[in-house]
């Protein structure tokens, strides 16, 4: 409840953990290390802030509204296997290792962003917006040679993505009933640890990899109708049609 229309200031602090924890009920087997071995451990931690703030103030005679922030999220994860079948065999540091398709990291997201509405008040709102996002990802070694040798092209070093993702957004209220809109955005995605560092005895990780892009488009109709069936209720519908073209798809 800001007493200036220029600053309305919205913090926010997050941490999550999540703990995973398998176990085979047979252990007289020895299933693959891809599919857990006979026990795994895996741990998410995950951390985020954002600071934000809306300004809105008037120009030739229309509302207008800025909303602009700072983004940070970091992602931890740490993961382990117990093979028993390699008990006893150097390579595979006795049992004890990552799983090669489940490896440990950290990734960093830093990100800048705005949006800037206009209100035409005749029911149209134009929102254009930009985003900016910096991305680091850093790899764990494996505990096992096997799935650590630089010979076979196994890196766990660093590696940065950068980008903008620019979109566009229309509103039309044709009525109280009746909404209009129509968006656009060109979406950036990094690449996630498992993508960059998931390796095999004879697989590399996958340093080259580039961000993906979604060019996104979408148009639909909001419907919404009050005391229907009753006082103080609400029916609302929308019918939307879109359509993503993937360039660059990591998969």
């Amino acid at each position: 409840n800001p007493f200036n229309d220029m600053v309305d200031l919205t913090a926010k602090l997050n941490w999550s953990r999540t703990e995973q924890r398998d176990e085979r009920v047979d252990q007289s087997r020895n299933p693959s290390i891809s599919l857990g071995g006979n026990k795994s451990w895996l741990t998410y931690d995950t951390y985020q802030a954002e600071l934000s703030n809306r300004s809105r103030f008037d120009v030739l005679g229309l509302e207008n509204t800025a909303e602009y922030g700072v983004q940070f999220r970091r992602q931890d994860r740490e993961s382990w296997v117990f093979s028993k079948g390699d008990v006893g065999k150097p390579e595979y540091n006795n049992g004890y290792l990552q799983p090669f398709n489940i490896p440990e990291g950290r990734q960093d997201m830093s990100s800048v962003w705005g949006e800037y509405t206009v209100d035409f008040g005749n029911g149209l709102e134009v929102t254009p917006g930009l985003r900016y996002d910096f991305i680091r990802s850093v790899g764990v070694p494996n505990a096992a040679p096997r799935y650590n040798n630089p010979s076979q092209g196994h890196d766990y070093s660093e590696v940065t993505h950068q980008g903008f993702s620019p979109s566009l957004n229309l509103n039309y209220e044709v009525n109280r009933n009746y909404t209009v809109f129509a968006d656009w955005a060109y979406k950036l995605r990094a690449p996630v640890i498992d993508e960059i560092y998931t390796v095999g005895s004879t697989t590399s990780t996958s340093q080259q990899l580039d961000v993906g892009r979604v060019n996104a488009k979408r148009i639909g109709l909001v419907a919404q109708f009050n005391n229907v069936l009753q006082g103080r209720d609400a029916i609302k519908t929308r019918l939307s049609l879109y359509r993503n073209d993937v360039d660059k798809n990591i998969h």
